[in-house]
């Protein structure tokens, strides 16, 4: 549904305005859009949230990231390793799509990565 709007009866088209924010998060830049009438403060606030969970998730799943859940997990390899609910979920996903797309989608090619020398985040690259 990009791009569709639902507006509440409070609110009319004349009445919203459109606010982003961007950050740097998982080697990438991620905008957050909100299209509303709120106040400002609270629409701000809005945005700082939805950002910062990019951060969350960047800090459990980086393989870039020393001191990641994942990084930390990919050190132990054969031996159970406690990891925080996002990270369970994420991985649970990863092997789903990797079972559906019949391996054409590899969440294990970490170790491959790195030995062909693909692991350096695409942002030092530039």
């Amino acid at each position: 549904m990009r791009g569709a709007r639902i507006v509440s009866a409070a609110e009319s088209p004349r009445t919203l305005r459109a606010m982003a924010r961007s950050t740097v998060a998982m080697d990438t830049v991620v905008t957050a859009t909100v299209v509303s009438a709120r106040a400002e403060v609270e629409v701000e606030q809005a945005l700082e949230r939805a950002l910062a969970w990019f951060g969350v998730v960047e800090r459990a799943c980086s393989r870039f990231d020393p001191g990641s859940e994942l990084v930390r997990l990919c050190r132990r390899p054969g031996v159970a390793v406690p990891v925080g609910p996002l990270l369970f979920e994420a991985l649970g996903l990863a092997l789903q799509v990797a079972e559906a797309s019949g391996g054409a989608f590899d969440p294990t090619i970490g170790a491959a990565l790195r030995e062909s020398r693909v692991n350096v985040p695409l942002m030092m690259t530039c």
